[in-house]
């Protein structure tokens, strides 16, 4: 029952949509609005709204600070082609910050940035769990595979980003790749 009523739902939906499209294409057609102008206040309304930049990993590393109640974090996500996107995170007054770069390597290369108690947080973890436990001093199981990037989380990352001014405007933002060019093999880049 509850697919049966899905389906409908998408049927009305994809309904309203192609009504809307007809609507605006006999407009632009009678002259009433022209593309460029549409096009143009939607950007000016883009403009207005400012952009804050929430690092995935960071926002990984905030879900687990606050779920595990937990100050010093190695996340690391797996990257395929045999790398992890990694990164080392301190909390500090409820927020975590972090400690060094966030980057693209191999497991062997991630390693903890101090000799404090490290835990481990993210996909690569259960991918790479010999090498990445090795170079922080973790013993087997000492660590969170399971643990993704929360809405809650990225909201006060980004407050904080807002309130330090740290902002853009939509026109502006762009995303960050740590790896380059994923198009290219390994070998290659």
């Amino acid at each position: 029952m509850k697919r049966n009523k899905l389906y409908i739902g998408l049927f009305f939906g994809c309904c309203q949509l192609l009504i809307f499209l007809k609507q605006l294409i006999f407009r632009l057609f009678k002259g009433r609005v022209k593309w460029n102008t549409v096009h143009r206040a939607n950007l000016l309304a883009l403009r207005r709204i400012p952009v804050v930049a929430v690092s995935t990993l960071a926002a990984v590393a905030q879900t687990a600070a606050d779920e595990l109640n937990i100050d010093h974090l190695a996340v690391a996500m797996d990257a395929r082609m045999g790398e992890i996107y990694c990164a080392s995170y301190q909390r500090q007054k409820d927020l975590v910050t972090l400690v060094d770069e966030e980057r693209v390597c191999p497991a062997e290369k991630f390693s903890r940035f101090s000799d404090d108690n490290w835990l481990g947080v993210g996909t690569a973890w259960r991918e790479y769990e010999q090498p990445l436990s090795n170079n922080f001093a973790l013993s087997h199981g000492q660590y969170f595979a399971d643990y993704y990037p929360h809405a809650a989380s990225i909201i006060k990352l980004a407050k904080r980003e807002a309130e330090a001014g740290r902002t853009a405007s939509a026109d502006q933002a762009l995303p960050v790749y740590l790896r380059n060019n994923v198009a290219k093999k390994k070998a290659q880049q």
